[in-house]
C-alpha cells in the first residue's frame, strides 16, 4: 500500500507505484507486512511531488492564452505602426507608435483575444495528448504511444496553419 491508500482498495502490488505518470517515489518500510501469498511486502509508494488536476489545467490554459495574446498584441501593434508610417505623407516628422497602440486597443483587441484563444486551445489539446503519451509510456503501451505521437504531429501541423492565418 502507498501512504495515501487506505482501506480495501490498497493493492500492495509490485510496480503499482510506477504505472502512472507522474510517478511518485518508492521507499522501504521498516514494518513489513506478509501478503496472502506469504511474500513480505516491505516497499511503499509515496505520492508524486505534483498533481495534475483541473486547477493545474485551468492555470496552464490561462498561461497559454496569455502567451498567445501577448505575442499577437506585439505583432499587431508593430503592423499597425508600420502601416500608419507607410501611408502617412510626412514620414520623418510623425510619431506613429502611440496612435497605432490606440487604434489596436480601441478597434482590434477583441480580434487579438479571440485569435489567441483559438491558438491556446489547440496548444492545450496538443499538451493533453503529450500527457496521455506519458501515461501510455508509463504503462508500456507502445501502440497507444505511436498513435498519440501521430495525433500530436497532426495537431502541431494544424497549430502552425492557424498561427499563419492568425
Amino acid at each position: 500500500c502507498s501512504i495515501y491508500e487506505f482501506g480495501d482498495h490498497c493493492v500492495a502490488q509490485p510496480g503499482a507505484c510506477t504505472d502512472q505518470w507522474p510517478t511518485g517515489g518508492v521507499w522501504k518500510s521498516a514494518a513489513c507486512e506478509a501478503g496472502a501469498d506469504g511474500i513480505m511486502k516491505c516497499w511503499r509508494c509515496s505520492p508524486p511531488r505534483f498533481a495534475l488536476d483541473w486547477r493545474f489545467a485551468v492555470s496552464f490554459f490561462v498561461f497559454l492564452w496569455n502567451n498567445a495574446f501577448n505575442l499577437a498584441l506585439g505583432q499587431i501593434i508593430i503592423a499597425m505602426a508600420v502601416s500608419l508610417w507607410f501611408f502617412s505623407s510626412e514620414k520623418r516628422t510623425k510619431f506613429v507608435v502611440l496612435p497605432g497602440v490606440k487604434t489596436v486597443f480601441r478597434y482590434h483587441l477583441g480580434t487579438v483575444a479571440f485569435g489567441s484563444f483559438i491558438i491556446a486551445l489547440v496548444q492545450f489539446i496538443r499538451y493533453v495528448m503529450k500527457y496521455f503519451e506519458k501515461q501510455s509510456e508509463a504503462q508500456k503501451n507502445r501502440v497507444m504511444v505511436v498513435l498519440l505521437k501521430c495525433l500530436q504531429c497532426c495537431i502541431w501541423c494544424f497549430e502552425k496553419c492557424i498561427k499563419f492565418l492568425n
